[in-house]
């Protein structure tokens, strides 16, 4: 029974890190930028920790190929905050069931993978439940949260980033690719801040948190980790 242990240790711990995503945008950060560069300074830790700890693959090219994929998720995190401040997180968690809706279609296409009737069914099942929870009351009647429309895009990109990643550990380790892909975040990071939006959103941002803020953010990236550690076990 340990792999069912597992198997909900997982999205408990993501769903704890949307919970905590959810504060950090709402009541600390002015908006995606300020986020983003603040939470990839924290990722950056993580990876220094990977780096000290264990083997760093550096063959190339897959090393500048992770990198690139590491730039997928800055801007499926745009989607992403844009969603936390418009919905509540009840109503957003349950849509990233799209995730491994699109990467099994994906897989299909790219991967030639053989899906079974009952596979089809199951996605068929979860997509209509994902849009029942996302539909709610309105002064006109009822319609589509605006979550929804986010959240679609954002499962996308992130589908595509898990298919390359599953590419990708044909060449390295898990530990090597989430290093690669934590530095190549950094580095879209850096390029962010040198437009003067995102520079400016940032550094008014910095002055405002405190220590409670860096340690809810390790909080939250390490509950991501944790996520990610136990889909693998």
């Amino acid at each position: 029974m340990d792999w069912l242990l597992f198997a909900l240790l997982s999205p408990t711990f993501w769903g704890l890190n949307n919970v905590i995503n959810k504060f950090l945008m709402t009541k600390k950060f002015q908006g995606y930028f300020s986020m983003v560069a603040y939470l990839n300074f924290v990722d950056l830790i993580f990876a220094g920790i990977v780096y000290v700890t264990t083997s760093v693959c550096f063959e190339f090219p897959y090393v500048l190929f992770a990198m690139v994929v590491g730039l997928l998720p800055l801007f499926a995190f745009w989607f992403y905050s844009k969603a936390l401040m418009v919905e509540e997180i009840s109503r957003i968690t349950p849509l990233f069931q799209f995730i491994p809706i699109f990467v099994v279609f994906l897989s299909v296409l790219c991967l030639e993978e053989i899906l079974s009737g009952q596979k089809y069914l199951g996605i068929v099942l979860i997509v209509l439940t994902s849009i029942l929870i996302s539909y709610k009351k309105t002064e006109g009647g009822k319609s589509l949260s605006s979550a929804f429309k986010l959240m679609i895009p954002f499962s996308l990109i992130l589908a595509i980033n898990t298919v390359l990643n599953k590419y990708l550990l044909g060449y390295m380790d898990y530990w090597s690719l989430f290093f690669w892909m934590m530095i190549g975040s950094g580095c879209g990071v850096m390029c962010l801040q040198a437009f003067s939006k995102p520079r400016k959103e940032f550094v008014e941002a910095i002055p405002l948190l405190g220590k409670r803020t860096f340690l809810v953010a390790i909080l939250g990236e390490s509950t991501y980790v944790l996520g990610i550690i136990f889909s693998l076990i």
